[in-house]
């Protein structure tokens, strides 16, 4: 059962958040949602080939579609960003579906506002803050902190995850190399994964990405404390003179 929190000031969030023990990771959304946490491929409206790429896979053909055209608009020049060659290696390579670079694709996609399965987090609880209250004025924004149900997959230790047919189908993810029971996640278990591209606004929002292996889930659906954040044009006034 989730539990929610009303906040009205930085001041009152931050003596709220601070008491939770272990924080990670925090998404900040401007309104209430129906769905919080649903990637951009699953939302309404959006109409795209929903067949999978293959038996084994989640991965779908829309979302290769989008992935494969935002591609061809880095390598036309229509966006341009100097970590693409760097972190993508050569830009006009096919995607390759099982390694990394369908990762860096489709984070880059992600960031560039492109609707991919994944779903920007942040590690720092204030970063999540400022979303929630950046808009909308008029309705309630809201910040949802991770609690569990979720793996963590990183720089460190992308060795011991084992992938499927594509790098985002997660099979099993281990302690260590000699570990015996590896963790297998279910097909709505949240991976969480960090960018290994520095980009600078992904480094200042100190962002990282969920995931599910499974369609039209919501990328992260653990327990979780959620503030509900009021009185947003003052909190933006607060953050902004504390530097965000």
């Amino acid at each position: 059962m989730n539990s929610t929190l009303l906040v009205s000031s930085v001041s009152e969030y931050i003596s709220k958040v601070i008491k939770f023990p272990n924080f990670k990771y925090a998404r900040g959304e401007s309104k209430k949602y129906e769905r919080p946490f649903l990637p951009g491929i699953w939302r309404p409206g959006l109409n795209i080939d929903r067949t999978k790429v293959s038996d084994s896979s989640e991965f779908t053909l829309g979302e290769l579609d989008i992935l494969k055209d935002f591609q061809q608009r880095v390598i036309r020049g229509d966006v341009s960003d100097p970590y693409f060659r760097t972190f993508v290696g050569d830009i006009e390579a096919e995607i390759d579906m099982s390694s990394e670079s369908l990762w860096h694709w489709s984070a880059l996609a992600q960031h560039y506002g492109e609707p991919t399965r994944l779903v920007d987090i942040t590690s720092d609880s204030l970063i999540a803050l400022y979303f929630a209250s950046e808009k909308h004025d008029e309705e309630s924004g809201f910040v949802h902190v991770f609690q569990y149900n979720f793996n963590e997959v990183n720089r460190n230790n992308l060795y011991l995850a084992k992938f499927g047919y594509t790098y985002f189908d997660l099979i099993a993810l281990k302690d260590t190399e000699d570990d015996q029971h590896p963790v297998s996640p279910k097909s709505v278990t949240t991976a969480v994964i960090s960018p290994s591209f520095p980009n600078r606004r992904v480094e200042a929002q100190k962002g990282c990405f969920c995931f599910t292996r499974a369609e039209d889930v919501q990328a992260y659906w653990g327990g979780q404390l959620t503030f509900e954040i009021q009185n947003k044009d003052e909190i933006r006034s607060q953050l902004k003179r504390l530097g965000y």
